[in-house]
């Protein structure tokens, strides 16, 4: 198992938290995954100061590795706290945010300038 140096985890935690709230309806519908993938890749670049390349690949990894099922069911399209999500999904959140890094040519030192 990789493991995971804390500081990165918190600043995976919280390009995602910062950034999935968006993700949801405005009228509670369902969300596809077109359209999670560009409100979280608004999110990551806005927050984040990656390009919008960059944002909306990761967004698309994220959704992806963890399923945009979960992700709702869990409450994080409607502005929910990932910090009182299980651990289980946390960590998920946590490892693809960095599996994506390379596919995505992001450098973590880099992030938030």
């Amino acid at each position: 198992m990789r493991s995971i140096r804390p500081r990165s985890a918190v600043i995976a935690l919280a390009l995602v938290s910062a950034s999935i709230a968006g993700c949801g309806g405005d009228d509670g519908g369902d969300i596809s995954r077109d359209d999670a993938v560009s409100a979280l890749a608004e999110g990551l670049a806005t927050d984040s100061g990656l390009s919008d390349t960059q944002a909306e690949c990761l967004a698309g990894e994220i959704i992806d590795a963890v399923g945009l099922d979960r992700l709702v069911e869990a409450g994080l399209d409607s502005g929910g706290d990932i910090e009182q999500l299980d651990e289980g999904i946390q960590a998920d959140l946590v490892t693809a945010t960095f599996d994506a890094f390379e596919p995505c040519a992001i450098d973590i030192t880099q992030l938030g300038e």
